[in-house]
């Protein structure tokens, strides 16, 4: 297989990768600085950008330091590890959000990739757009896309968004907000969360499709689409039978898929089936306890009702 190929040119074999992996967990580090507003300005050797993050919600058990560390490292040290052994020249972020991961990925010292970061969220695009305004450095490798990627290619489409919410009809007066309790969270938290209902036109299209129309296939993806990996995997099968890019994604409950007719272990079969490799990244917020565990596809993991993050190589 393709991966397999590739890992071997690089690595005596799939455990001394799996090794090197872990060793760039254990060996990521960091540089934290508080900046005025509250937030945190995080400097990763290695990385020429500058991202910016606020501590996280305050959890029973969870430490200060825990809540200050930096959003999914571990993500980030396999990201920046794959990309400075492989030759990667085209990643996707699937659910970019505010482009965190995006940017790093673009901006990996002496291994220029093109990242194609795709977000739906309006609020979270201009949270992109100001990150990369931050990090000019990263505007020829940094591309951002106001998009949804599904199972097929639809074209522009009129969706809804509230602060946190996707509508695909216009919702009622009031029936939009927040829950009061969550409103609440987020004022105690000093954070705002505007009640606004926002009207945008955007492009769905498929991971396919979109390679194929642009010509840039991916070498590596990242996924967090918060149970839509149900539809996006589908609508990627060409690309990752053709490619094997490596594939890093966070596999969220059953429940988040049920709607659309699968489950977990529906969504990773595809994956097995085209050969793939898969290993189990735990506490994936922790860089203090994360560590690779190699799975199968009928592995208990994937029984889990959790969000879980994985590689596929």
């Amino acid at each position: 297989m393709f991966n397999s190929e590739r890992i071997g040119r690089k690595f005596a074999s799939e455990d001394r990768f799996l090794s090197e992996a872990q060793a760039a967990i254990d060996g990521f580090s960091f540089e934290r600085r508080k900046q005025p507003d509250g937030q945190y300005r995080f400097i990763y050797p290695g990385y020429s950008a500058l991202v910016h993050q606020r501590p996280r919600e305050w959890k029973l058990g969870t430490t200060k330091e825990q809540r200050l560390a930096p959003y999914e490292g571990p993500a980030i040290a396999i990201l920046g590890f794959l990309i400075r052994s492989f030759d990667i020249k085209t990643a996707y972020d699937v659910g970019a959000g505010r482009g965190y991961h995006s940017i790093l990925m673009a901006t990996v010292d002496g291994h220029p990739v093109h990242v194609h970061a795709f977000e739906m969220q309006p609020h979270a695009c201009d949270g992109m757009l100001s990150t990369l305004r931050e990090n000019p450095q990263a505007a020829e490798y940094l591309h951002p896309h106001h998009a949804g990627l599904s199972d097929h290619h639809e074209g522009e489409r009129t969706l809804w968004f509230s602060r946190r919410k996707l509508f695909e009809s216009k919702p009622a007066a009031g029936s939009y907000g927040e829950s009061w309790w969550r409103r609440l969270k987020f004022r105690l938290l000093g954070r705002h969360t505007a009640g606004e209902l926002r009207e945008v036109s955007i492009l769905l299209t498929s991971i396919d499709r979109f390679a194929k129309d642009t010509g840039s296939p991916p070498d590596l993806i990242k996924l967090d689409v918060d149970g839509y990996e149900a539809l996006v995997v589908p609508g990627a099968m060409e690309s990752l039978s053709a490619r094997r890019p490596f594939l890093l994604f966070e596999l969220h409950k059953d429940e988040l898929m049920a709607r659309f007719g699968v489950g977990r272990k529906d969504v990773v079969a595809p994956l097995f089936d085209l050969g793939y490799s898969a290993a189990l990244i735990t506490d994936h917020n922790d860089l203090s306890a994360s560590s690779l565990r190699k799975v199968a596809r009928d592995d208990p993991a994937f029984d889990a009702q959790a969000t879980q993050m994985y590689l596929f190589y």
